[in-house]
């Protein structure tokens, strides 16, 4: 029995630790998208070409949808460690 609830306890602090890498994922692509959309907002007045305003369109877009799924995984993980805990 001593020996389950050492392996719980070490399962607890993986999934704490996960919870705080996805949280900080999630910060990561969300800044990586928000300067991406300066920056296509800046290039015009730089006068650089549109080649460069499309990649950071792809760069933006991309971190974005990188973003969603990070959050739809931490809120599944969430929902289920709540019902665990209930349970």
């Amino acid at each position: 029995m001593e020996v389950v609830l050492q392996w719980l306890d070490e399962l607890d602090d993986l999934v704490f630790a996960g919870f705080s890498i996805w949280g900080r994922l999630r910060r990561l692509f969300l800044a990586i998208a928000l300067v991406a959309a300066v920056a296509i907002h800046a290039i015009p007045r730089l006068g650089v070409s549109g080649d460069a305003m499309l990649a950071l369109l792809i760069v933006s877009l991309s971190a974005l949808a990188a973003w969603g799924v990070v959050a739809i995984v931490s809120a599944a993980a969430e929902r289920g460690a709540r019902s665990i805990a209930e349970a």
